[in-house]
């Protein structure tokens, strides 16, 4: 697999092998090692960690986003990725192109970008990490079940990656927290860094549902230092959320679950339909200035 190419041990920064279902470092004396998992997938996360529970969304939280994003309401976003990439890539004259996807989930929008730009006729191949290890495990099982044999995933810290300097053509942080400097660390000089975030009017609608003073959101993404803003468009679309458990499986993969109060979130028991605005930017930023790619 081409990503475990460009990864380096988490421990020591040694250079990574795979041999009989265990990853391991090739530097120094002693090799460190890493299980792989029958999906795929290895544990990564810093020594003391990995058997925490608590990093990353539970094994509930995954399920449930798994289950929404299975039904294709949001597919419509790394469909509209993969194509950005797809164009930019075509601009540059590359075909092979590796992706990371910080933050990944349970991998559906990694394994949809992947999909989308092999569409497209280019050659991709991607690492995704998440904190979460039921998430890393759901991806690789996701990208086992349709043929994505070069889609590698794994739990780990998104601030601290396990690869190399100056491997990756493209970043994502879709709807995640964006780690800036390891960011800036891996992507190439001609790299680019696209992150998917909520739009003004993204998922109103269960906002109203949930509060009496239900509030836009900022729609703001403002980059680090070292990062140029290339190009930014917003994909708006309304979608039905049909079903009770679609509902709350939607509240509970969104920040709206940790800062919702009992009283507000019984709200949701009452609702088993729900039309929602999707409304999404999608913002690309380069290490430097680039002319930007129109389809």
């Amino acid at each position: 697999m081409r990503a475990t190419e460009k990864m380096i041990c988490p421990v020591c920064g040694g250079r990574i092998g795979i041999e009989d279902g265990v990853m391991y470092c090739r530097g120094g004396e002693r090799r460190h090692t890493f299980d792989v998992a029958a999906s795929g997938y290895v544990n990564l996360n810093p020594p003391g960690k990995g058997k925490n529970a608590h990093t990353g969304d539970d094994k509930s939280m995954i399920s449930a986003r798994a289950r929404f994003l299975d039904k294709g309401y949001y597919s419509r976003i790394s469909e509209r990725i993969g194509n950005v990439i797809s164009a930019y890539a075509e601009n540059a004259g590359s075909d092979d192109l590796f992706i990371v996807d910080c933050a990944c989930g349970e991998g559906y929008h990694t394994c949809n970008v992947l999909k989308t730009v092999a569409e497209n006729g280019k050659r991709p191949y991607a690492a995704a990490f998440d904190a979460s290890k039921y998430g890393a495990d759901r991806g690789a099982k996701r990208a086992l079940r349709l043929g994505l044999t070069e889609a590698f995933f794994a739990a780990a810290n998104i601030f601290s990656l396990p690869l190399e300097d100056g491997c990756a053509d493209f970043v994502l942080s879709i709807f995640a927290p964006i780690a800036w400097d390891e960011t800036a660390r891996i992507l190439k000089d001609d790299g680019s860094l696209i992150v998917a975030s909520s739009g003004e009017r993204h998922l109103f609608e269960l906002r109203q549902a949930l509060y009496d003073e239900p509030r836009e959101a900022s729609g703001i993404v403002r980059p680090s230092a070292g990062f140029v803003p290339v190009s930014e468009e917003t994909l708006s679309y309304k979608t039905t959320v049909s079903g009770n458990e679609a509902v709350n499986d939607l509240f509970f993969m969104t920040p709206f679950c940790y800062k919702t109060s009992k009283r507000d979130t019984e709200k949701l028991s009452a609702i088993d339909e729900l039309e929602v605005t999707v409304e999404v930017k999608i913002s690309v930023f380069s290490k430097k200035c680039r002319k930007e790619v129109t389809e």
